[in-house]
């Protein structure tokens, strides 16, 4: 099984949400199996703590939540800015009392203050030593329902802590209905929220007061219950929650019964899909494996070999492969006399292979240009394919500056009906790609982006549909956007009015 480690959302603009305070509102937002994991969870980890005396389970704990923490780390300055993740102060609220006014909220590890004494960045410790000693005895879930004062009021102090335009990171747990709200009224203080693996959230673009007023979540904080309707893409989030709660139960059923084989593949599986969804190309799998190989518990080892990397990538692209068959199949003649493929970062060429397969009783070409192939990729993708000596794939694995005018000396006059990109890189460069791609693909072809959590890929697909009008968006998915070219690009030399 794989884990869903990522979910982005932004509260549509265009929909007003509704805050309702009814105390006896009737809720079952949570599936019934969700809930039941929560409490079967909340039961294991309490069961956990009180095997702190064990030293074995203290080290199978210890290491790989370590493990865990200094992989992510790495891959949080994918989505933020990369000077500004260790700069953040993180806020600690010592006591329970709703009141907002009468306490202040603690600050540590300040670093650089910005102008008018407000931070570019916060994150939250949740709770200080006092509110602990209140709760530490609790079960897990109700501490989250206890503590949820704490995440509104520091909510209420962004307003004077936080700039705008600035992030927060935060953490939830799918424990209770309150969690879930919590969740939509997040996103209304945010550009976009990003649920990041287990618990945690990354809040980016403050917006300040202009969906939420200070009044608003002063009434919030006095009511504590409160109901946010509608509720945009719930069953997206439902799902990822799920998917969440299921690995962290899973983490430590394993770490009480001391199988420390189960619980390293737990997490191969688990950081395996985290890399996949911030950007392949950027989270070097490889290197990844080689880490998880290296990591021994109590003397015990996981070893991952390349075909485990590789079956595991096609389960996860299933749905990507199902959906890029079906554009295939539609560049067949008689769309075109030549069915030709660019490809965009070959990766483990999961989808090469595919591209060849669909494509191999008829005339086609197929191009792939991947310049990380033998730094991230260790050539297993390139590889793979020279053994079968096929004719009708050419590669280019020197740089995208050298590769596109080739490319475009070569296909000028033969172009490609389809155009397949899941390799990302700074927004700057990628616009130099289309330069190229915009001119490479005929019209009427298909150009099928593979999603990220990249903010390079966001303002990339941004400027797409706000300037490149030849470029219809025809469908949508989990985790693909598919483009119809229907015309050359003849704007006029002012048309880039709205960048993003």
């Amino acid at each position: 099984m794989l884990f869903k480690s990522f979910f982005v959302f932004s509260y549509p603009l265009d929909i007003n949400p509704t805050i309702e305070f009814k105390k006896n509102k009737d809720s079952t937002i949570i599936p019934k199996k969700t809930f039941e994991l929560s409490k079967k969870y909340d039961l294991l980890i309490n069961k956990f703590h009180k095997l702190n005396s064990d030293e074995p389970s203290e080290e199978l704990f210890n290491k790989s939540k370590q493990f865990i923490k200094s992989i992510q780390s790495n891959f949080f300055y994918e989505l933020i800015p990369l000077d500004t993740f260790d700069k953040f102060p993180t806020m600690i609220i010592n006591e329970l009392n709703p009141d907002i006014h009468k306490y202040k909220p603690i600050f540590l590890n300040k670093g650089e203050e910005l102008k008018d004494n407000k931070f570019k960045c916060i994150k939250t410790n949740v709770f200080g030593d006092n509110i602990y000693q209140l709760i530490k005895n609790l079960p897990y879930c109700e501490r989250m329902k206890k503590t949820l004062i704490t995440h509104l009021k520091m909510l209420y102090y962004l307003y004077n802590y936080l700039e705008i335009g600035g992030y927060y990171f935060t953490s939830i747990h799918p424990c209770s209905e309150s969690q879930i709200e919590y969740f939509y009224l997040l996103s209304l203080f945010f550009e976009k929220v990003v649920y990041i693996g287990n618990i945690h959230i990354l809040g980016i673009g403050y917006l300040g007061e202009s969906r939420i007023s200070k009044s608003v979540l002063e009434n919030i904080i006095k009511k504590k219950s409160f109901f946010i309707e509608p509720k945009p893409q719930i069953n997206n989030l439902l799902k990822i929650m799920n998917s969440s709660l299921t690995y962290e139960y899973k983490f430590y059923d394993f770490l009480i019964k001391k199988q420390t084989k189960s619980l390293l593949n737990l997490i191969y599986k688990y950081l395996f899909t985290f890399f996949i969804e911030i950007n392949p190309s950027h989270s070097n799998l490889i290197k990844f494996k080689n880490e998880i190989n290296n990591l021994k518990i109590s003397n015990v080892a996981f070893k991952v070999l390349d075909n485990n990397i590789i079956k595991d990538y096609k389960i996860y692209e299933k749905n990507n492969i199902k959906i890029i068959s079906k554009y295939l199949n539609k560049i067949k003649p008689p769309f075109d006399i030549k069915s030709n493929v660019l490809e965009i970062g070959m990766n483990f060429g999961v989808f090469t292979d595919l591209f060849i397969k669909s494509l191999k009783n008829i005339n086609h070409n197929i191009v792939t240009i991947d310049p990380q192939q033998k730094i991230i990729w260790d050539d297993i993708g390139i590889n793979n394919f020279r053994k079968t000596k096929n004719k009708n794939i050419e590669f280019f694995i020197e740089s995208y500056i050298t590769s596109f005018p080739k490319i475009l000396n070569k296909y000028r006059e033969n172009k490609f009906n389809l155009i397949f990109i899941h390799d990302y890189d700074k927004f700057d460069k990628m616009m130099y790609w289309f330069i190229f791609i915009k001119v490479l693909l005929r019209i009427n072809g298909y150009l099928i982006l593979e999603k990220s959590v990249l903010l390079s890929f966001q303002k990339l697909i941004s400027f797409i549909d706000n300037n490149y009008t030849f470029l219809h968006k025809i469908e949508e998915s989990d985790g693909l956007i598919i483009y119809q070219k229907k015309s050359e690009d003849n704007r006029s030399h002012e048309k880039n009015i709205s960048y993003f």
